[in-house]
């Protein structure tokens, strides 16, 4: 009897180990095609290729996943994070609006705002996409700033290193007529 019992318990741990290794393998390779999806949308914002954004954020592609500056974790890491509960997110943390917004290309920071893209988002150093529209300083700042602020961007947000919008815009004065603008819009009465 006792044996049948103690095969019985045996049994049970193993088919407990199985499904767990199931469900953790199943969660790896939802976050890895997450992964995928998030470099293929970046890569079609790199490209300004509108047409390749909505086909990447219409196949489930998350309009506010990271770009962690190095690649995904083993599945042996990842089931180790898993396990523990701990989740750590190394790099800058760039937000396809972030590098959207950096870029200039009011198209693809329109496409990623309708997807529900995070305006309020900050990376690793505390940078907001507001932030980021701010230091490009090659052109095409002020109408991204512009739809930034209307939806509902601060600009009064504070990085990490206590670079404000304004501190930035020193250098770029077409953010800087911008943000001007917008700051008498926001206390102008109605």
């Amino acid at each position: 009897m006792k044996t049948r019992r103690k095969a019985l318990v045996i049994g049970g741990l193993f088919c407990l180990a199985l499904l767990l290794a199931v469900a953790l393998t199943w969660a790896f390779q939802v976050r890895l095609r997450q992964q995928k999806l998030t470099v293929a949308l970046l890569n079609a914002i790199d490209k300004g290729d509108v047409g390749a954004m909505h086909r990447v954020l219409a196949r489930g592609a998350d309009p506010n996943g990271c770009w962690q500056d190095e690649p995904p974790p083993t599945f042996f890491a990842f089931c180790r994070q898993a396990l523990h509960g701990s989740r750590p997110e190394p790099g800058r943390r760039l937000t396809p609006l972030m590098i959207a917004a950096l870029d200039g290309n009011l198209e693809t920071v329109r496409i990623l705002l309708d997807a529900g893209a995070d305006v309020h988002a900050r990376d690793a150093e505390g940078y907001t996409p507001l932030l980021w529209a701010v230091c490009n300083w090659w052109g095409g700042s002020d109408p991204i700033l512009h739809l930034l602020a209307a939806h509902g961007a601060d600009i009064e947000a504070k990085a990490n290193d206590g670079n404000t919008a304004w501190k930035l815009a020193a250098a770029n004065p077409e953010a800087m007529h911008a943000l001007h603008q917008i700051s008498v819009n926001r206390t102008a009465p109605f």
